[in-house]
Order: C-alpha cells, then sequence, then structure tokens
C-alpha cells in the first residue's frame, strides 16, 4: 500500500481573487493583512451563497491567522467553510494557497504549500437559528471544491 500524499479537502466555497500591493511582502509572501482581506472576501462569498443568514446579523468575534511559506506573486485561490456551529455563532476555516499550486521553499515537500490558514469566530446577532444550521450542513455536505 502506498501512503497517501497529500490530504484531500472539499470546500464549498473557492475564489480566485486579485491581490493587492499590501497583501504581499518584499519576499513575495503573504501579509497578515492580506490574509484578513482575503479571507473575508471569501467569508463574504461564502454568506453571500447562504439564503438563510442575514449577513448584516454578522460580526467577526475574533480571527486567528497563519502565515506559512508559499510564494503568492502569481495570486492565490481561497476556500473557505463553516467548520463548527454554536447556539450564538460560527467558526469558518479559510485556506489560501498560491494559484498555480505549491511553490516556495517547501514545495514537493510532505503534500502542497500553504500560504496561509485562517480560522475566524463569527457571531450571529439573534443566534444560530435551525433554518441556518441546515444549511451550512447541507453546504458542507455539497461541497464540491477540492483544495
Amino acid at each position: 500500500m502506498r501512503p497517501m500524499s497529500e490530504m484531500v479537502s472539499r470546500w464549498p466555497v473557492l475564489i480566485s481573487p486579485s491581490l493587492e500591493p499590501d497583501d504581499v511582502d518584499n519576499d513575495g509572501r503573504l501579509t497578515l493583512a492580506g490574509a484578513e482581506r482575503l479571507a473575508a472576501e471569501a467569508r463574504d462569498a461564502y454568506i453571500g451563497s447562504c439564503r438563510t443568514l442575514d449577513g448584516a446579523a454578522i460580526e467577526v468575534e475574533r480571527s486567528k491567522v497563519v502565515i506559512g511559506r508559499a510564494s503568492v506573486e502569481d495570486g492565490v485561490t481561497v476556500s473557505t467553510a463553516a467548520t463548527e456551529l454554536f447556539p450564538d455563532s460560527f467558526v469558518m476555516s479559510t485556506r489560501i494557497r498560491p494559484a498555480g499550486g505549491p511553490s516556495g521553499p517547501l514545495s514537493g515537500r510532505r503534500g502542497p504549500v500553504v500560504a496561509a490558514d485562517v480560522t475566524t469566530t463569527v457571531g450571529i446577532g439573534g443566534g444560530l437559528g435551525t433554518d441556518v444550521r441546515d444549511e451550512m450542513i447541507s453546504l458542507a455536505h455539497s461541497a464540491s471544491h477540492y483544495h
């Protein structure tokens, strides 16, 4: 049996946003502000795909960003999903990868290289209703983007 070379994950949202000058540092790596901006763009796309969630009722409570070593000078792809659901909030996981696939000092080693991982806790005014919860679960089950 051959060992698995990389983790395969499916995401309900995958976007290819444009980079802004402040998104990339002098070494071609993603900046903290860039990762946060791209995660917000992906989060907006996810929320836009939810017919039961009122985008005006949400508020970002906190985010944790882990910047990777990948070069993003040629652009990025960004995937996101709701990964944990709570009565008054949900957690989103966002993965940012180089657009052309892995690059940078770690490419070719132990699977693909990630430009950044962002974990965001999003509060919902009025709470997470059953209809919203059910839709988020459905989006997770029907996720079709490999990233």
